[in-house]
């Protein structure tokens, strides 16, 4: 059951997963499943082949490519490890990819005015913390620039997320400079001030050297393959659980005034299980062929297009893979002829983006301008500012055929 609540914690509505299931297999597509990141990952990890070689921990710096071979050269930052030649380099380093910095040029992405808060708990957590959503059940509870959404994955476990835009935080009373990311401030890419673009890159240096002094919690699971239910602590040192915690009071402050269902899960998750971060993105109009890269340069996932929190991230990102997979597929080398394809494949995908990106970004900022109360229950929430409906894009995302690439 999918129940929608009002902030004070009254139920607006509710209605069937099982059914909004059933519709969805009657259109053609396959049963909708959510997973944990960790879990994707894992998938992902188990089906290369055993002879390849996956190294955690190296930061990437920079690449050459040589005049002559068109190979490049990639180095790590710090000597980290050796130098690696290639003759190809995929980038997916997410929102401020140092890769995209070098390969495109186009400066970072736009914050876009709304910090998240998310948090996954083993089921026994967060039965603890009053989490406790039978039957695959989720909830939702809104009002004007807040909400919050928790829903049980495929592993059994649960996750939960909250977002608030930043007048809401300053209505809150939250300084957005106590934020744990520098670059919550002054992020917006548009910025033509030379020092303020000096100041971020900065910052943002600063902020990847402390994400590869703290291995996060994924990494390291999936380096040793730490089953899910022991996520809650391994990996995480005391320091991290009190940035944790500290970003879990705010995450309190920031919601205060919703019922005492919701900030009592809030306040039980513990802080090594929540992570605390700004939305980035960038507009349709920049979803263009450059922005995957160029020549042996490949950028993907959110480093190419960063989206609103909507579900198409992950689904992109995968199309993303599908796609350069299909790019190459039979291919022992990097050669003119697979170059010709990369250059088709990013052709395609930008194409593609720029309807995921306009439908995604109109529908995640309306969001925002909508409130929920038992007296509005009845009435229309504020419009989209989509130009398709919400049925023309999931056919536009879903009524894809995928052929096994082991097969082209």
């Amino acid at each position: 059951t999918q129940r929608v609540l009002a902030a004070d914690g009254t139920l607006i509505k509710a209605s069937s997963i099982g059914k909004t299931r059933q519709e969805f297999e009657q259109q053609g597509y396959r049963t909708p499943c959510l997973l944990g990141w960790y879990e994707v990952q894992q998938m992902l990890l188990q089906a290369l082949p055993k002879s390849t070689a996956v190294h955690l921990g190296a930061e990437f710096d920079r690449y050459e490519q040589d005049a002559s071979t068109g190979l490049l050269t990639v180095h790590f930052k710090g000597g980290q490890q050796q130098p690696v030649q290639a003759g190809l380099l995929v980038a997916a380093d997410g929102y401020f990819s140092r890769v995209r910095r070098q390969a495109v040029g186009d400066g970072l992405p736009t914050y876009g005015k709304t910090v998240v808060w998310r948090a996954r708990l083993p089921a026994a957590s967060a039965v603890a913390a009053g989490l406790d959503l039978q039957d695959n059940s989720s909830a939702s509870a809104q009002d004007a620039g807040r909400y919050f959404f928790a829903f049980p994955i495929s592993s059994g476990e649960y996750v939960w997320t909250a977002g608030v835009t930043d007048e809401k935080l300053a209505e809150q009373g939250v300084d957005p400079a106590s934020l744990l990311e520098p670059l919550r401030r002054g992020t917006n890419s548009n910025s033509s001030s030379s020092s303020n673009n000096n100041s971020r890159q900065q910052q943002e240096d600063q902020w990847q050297e402390e994400q590869h002094k703290k291995p996060n919690q994924r990494e390291q699971a999936a380096s040793a393959d730490i089953p899910s239910s022991a996520l809650n602590t391994q990996g995480y040192s005391a320091q991290d659980a009190g940035r944790g915690e500290a970003a879990r009071d705010r995450c309190l402050q920031a919601m205060a005034g919703y019922c005492d269902k919701v900030l009592k899960v809030i306040a039980g998750t513990p802080g090594t299980c929540l992570v605390e971060h700004g939305i980035y993105t960038r507009p349709a109009s920049a979803m263009t062929p450059a922005a995957y890269g160029t020549g042996r340069v490949v950028v993907t996932g959110d480093a190419a297009h960063p989206l609103r929190p909507t579900g198409q991230g992950l689904n992109q990102a995968m199309e993303d893979a599908w796609g350069l997979g299909a790019a190459l597929a039979g291919s022992a080398a990097i050669g003119e002829g697979q170059l010709a394809g990369l250059q088709e494949f990013r052709q395609q995908r930008a194409q593609r983006m720029r309807t995921v990106v306009a439908f995604t970004t109109a529908v995640g900022e309306a969001a925002y301008t909508r409130s929920t109360s038992k007296e509005q229950a009845e009435q229309e929430r504020a419009p989209d500012t989509a130009k398709m409906s919400t049925e023309d894009f999931l056919n536009f995302c879903y009524d894809v055929n995928f052929e096994r690439l082991g097969d082209l």
